[in-house]
């Protein structure tokens, strides 16, 4: 990678949006199997076509990483786990955190990872919000601050969206059975993290 930017240890892929550059690993950093190229490549191709709509205009990394999981159809079990025992173990990350910069310490990587992805999810789980989505995009490419764009577009602030997130994670931590055996528990999970969302 360039030298005044390397890319992070964990990553399989890492994008360059100023010069449109894109760099993939054959073996991922963590496990050194072979990551699935296809969607990684359609992650990184995800964070240039954002950067490029929004004519480089700062974003929160949270919305960017949340964008790139759902445009290459990530559906990591793995993921819902994590942001499941983040929440059980109280130790879900501030968005506040996640706006600049993710942690570097694996686990808070992949928790960071599973709240973006899940934030953006509930931007677009049903029609009306995925009208509101399309039109939260459409005012970034016009070059509207994040903060002006969320607020027109879904009437809430970042401080209001979060909130309504995490009651949203705890009314699905609510739904699922205080009791299950073996691996049931991460399938209902799973269930109700990432059943597809209707985009309208």
């Amino acid at each position: 990678g360039p030298r005044w930017a390397p890319p992070p240890a964990y990553a399989a892929g890492v994008a360059y949006g100023s010069s449109g550059l894109i760099l993939l690993t054959l073996s991922a950093p963590d496990t050194w199997e072979r990551p699935d190229l296809e969607t990684v490549f359609v992650h990184e191709l995800s964070h240039i076509a954002l950067r490029r709509a929004v004519q480089g205009h700062e974003l929160p990394r949270w919305f960017v990483e949340g964008v790139a999981i759902h445009q290459s159809g990530e559906r990591s079990l793995e993921r819902v786990e994590t942001l499941w025992g983040g929440h059980f173990g109280d130790r879900l990350i501030p968005l506040a955190q996640l706006d600049q910069s993710f942690p570097s310490k694996p686990h808070e990587v992949s928790l960071a990872y599973a709240q973006a992805a899940d934030v953006v999810r509930y931007l677009r789980r049903d029609a009306r919000e995925g009208r509101r989505f399309r039109t939260l995009i459409g005012e970034l490419a016009e070059g509207e601050a994040f903060p002006k764009a969320l607020s027109d577009a879904y009437a809430v602030t970042e401080g209001q969206l979060e909130r309504d997130w995490l009651a949203s994670v705890g009314e699905r931590a609510r739904a699922l059975p205080l009791i299950v055996g073996g691996g049931t528990f991460w399938v209902i999970a799973a269930f109700l993290l990432i059943a597809p969302h209707s985009s309208g």
